[in-house]
C-alpha cells in the first residue's frame, strides 16, 4: 500500500502492506487401517478325505471409498507495517482453520468380520491472531536500546461433532469450546453451626466445611441450569525481550506470560488432614488454610468434613474447589556481557579476533497469585513430583566465555 500514488507524501509511514492467504492440506491420521490389506497366511484346512488345503492369504481390512481425508482450510489475513523512519515496526496476523471430515470410527454391523470402522464426521474451527511490534527506544553512539513484543490468541471450537454423539444435558450444542470444562460455582466455606448455609445449598452438602454452591441463575435450588463452564485455553500468550547495550556491555531481558488461564492447584491434594492424622503421609504446609472446627474455624479450605458427602451433584458434575488462577509473567532469562574492546585484545597479542565475558540466569524471578507450584509445568494426575504435580522449572546461574581466534 505504501507504493500508492496517495501515500508517497506521508513520510512517517515507511511500509505499510496487506497479505492474505488460504490453502487445503490433509491428513490420514488413521494410516493403514483405511484401506484394504491381504496377508500371507498359509492356514491348513483338513477335509474328511485326508485331503489338505491351505489357503494362502487373508483379508485383514477392508477398502473404504465413502472415507476421505480430514482436511484443514487455512485462512489467513495479515499487515506488515513500519513507521517513524523504522523506528516502530511489526505485524498482524488473524487466521481461521477449518479442520472438516475428522476422522474418527464406528461400530459395525452385528457379525461384520470388523468390529470398528472409519468414518468422517467431525468439525473443528481453530482462530486466532498474533502481533509483533519491534521499537528502537534509544539510538545513540554510545547507547543502544530495542525491544521485541509479541502477543497471541488462540481458540477452538467445534461446529459439528461426530455422527452419534452423546452431548451431556449441560454441554453447549453450538461453538462449544474444544477445551471446555463445567462445574459449579463456590462461594466460601460452611462454618461450624451452618449459620451461613443458604437454602439451595444440598442437605447432602450442608456439613460444617464444605464449600457453599453458588445459585447462578437465582431459582432457589441447585440444578444443571447453575453449571457454568470456562475454557481452559489462556486468553493471552505475551513476550517481551529487550536488548540494551552501553559502551562494552550488553544487557539482554526476556519476560514472558500467560494471562487468563485456570488450573487445578494439585498442591491440595498433599493438604490431607486424613492422611496426616492415620500417619500414613505426609502433609504439606498448605494444610494451615483448612477448615477445622476446633483449631481454624475461620479456615478458607474445606476441611475433612467433606469426606462425608456421599451424594454427587446433578449431572455428576464437580466444583471449581482447587481451581486458581495460573496466570504468570515470568522473567525467563537474564544476561549481562562485557565485550573486550578491539586495543584490549591487541594488548593480548592478537590471540583472540573477540572476547566476552557473560553471566546469565534463567527463570529468575515469577510473578503469580498460583502456589506455591510452580503456574506453567503441565499438572496432570500422575505427574511426577507431589500430588500430580511435575517439579518446578529449575532457576539456574552461570558464568562464561566466548571466545574466536
Amino acid at each position: 500500500i505504501f507504493n500508492e500514488s496517495f501515500m508517497q507524501d506521508i513520510n512517517w509511514i515507511n511500509l505499510l502492506k496487506i497479505r492474505a492467504s488460504c490453502g487445503v492440506t490433509g491428513n490420514d491420521n488413521l494410516g493403514s487401517s483405511l484401506y484394504g490389506i491381504y496377508e500371507a497366511y498359509n492356514y491348513p484346512v483338513s477335509f474328511s478325505d485326508g485331503a489338505v488345503s491351505y489357503i494362502p492369504y487373508k483379508q485383514t481390512s477392508e477398502d473404504y471409498p465413502d472415507v476421505s481425508w480430514e482436511k484443514t482450510i487455512m485462512k489467513n489475513i495479515g499487515l506488515d507495517f513500519s513507521i517513524l523512519g523504522d523506528r516502530i515496526s511489526g505485524s498482524f496476523d488473524y487466521f481461521v482453520n477449518d479442520v472438516t471430515d475428522r476422522l474418527g470410527s464406528a461400530n459395525t454391523n452385528a457379525l461384520h468380520m470388523l468390529g470398528t470402522r472409519p468414518i468422517n464426521g467431525s468439525h473443528i474451527q481453530r482462530y486466532g491472531w498474533d502481533a509483533t511490534v519491534n521499537t528502537v527506544n534509544i539510538q545513540r553512539p554510545n547507547l543502544h536500546w530495542t525491544s521485541v513484543l509479541t502477543l497471541s490468541h488462540y481458540n477452538a471450537v467445534w461446529k459439528e461433532r461426530m455422527p452419534g454423539y452423546d452431548y451431556n444435558n449441560y454441554q453447549i450444542r453450538v461453538d462449544e469450546p474444544v477445551n471446555a470444562r463445567y462445574f459449579y460455582r463456590t462461594e466460601g466455606i460452611l462454618d461450624s453451626n451452618l449459620s451461613n448455609c443458604p437454602s439451595w445449598q444440598p442437605e447432602s452438602h450442608r456439613v460444617p466445611g464444605t464449600a457453599i454452591l453458588k445459585d447462578l441463575n437465582g431459582d432457589g435450588t441447585i440444578t444443571k441450569e447453575d453449571i457454568d463452564m470456562v475454557n481452559v485455553v489462556p486468553k493471552l500468550y505475551l513476550g517481551f525481550g529487550n536488548t540494551l547495550t552501553w559502551k562494552n556491555w550488553d544487557l539482554d531481558i526476556f519476560l514472558y506470560s500467560q494471562i487468563g488461564i485456570n488450573k487445578y492447584n494439585y498442591g491440595w491434594s498433599w493438604a490431607n488432614g486424613t492422611s496426616l492424622a492415620g500417619e500414613t503421609s505426609n502433609a504439606s504446609t498448605m494444610i494451615y488454610h483448612l477448615y477445622n472446627s476446633e483449631t481454624n474455624p475461620t479456615g478458607t479450605r474445606q476441611g475433612i468434613g467433606t469426606q462425608l458427602i456421599r451424594a454427587s451433584l446433578p449431572e455428576n458434575v464437580g466444583t471449581d474447589y482447587g481451581y486458581e488462577d495460573a496466570s504468570f509473567v515470568r522473567v525467563r532469562n537474564i544476561t549481562l556481557g562485557y565485550n573486550f574492546s578491539s586495543q584490549t585484545l591487541r594488548r593480548l597479542g592478537n590471540i583472540f579476533t573477540g572476547l566476552k565475558i557473560y553471566f546469565d540466569t534463567q527463570n529468575p524471578f515469577t510473578f503469580s497469585k498460583y502456589g506455591p507450584l510452580d503456574p506453567e509445568v503441565n499438572l496432570s494426575p500422575g505427574g511426577k513430583g507431589v500430588g500430580g504435580s511435575n517439579y518446578p522449572m529449575t532457576r539456574q546461574f552461570s558464568l562464561g566465555v566466548k571466545a574466536s581466534f
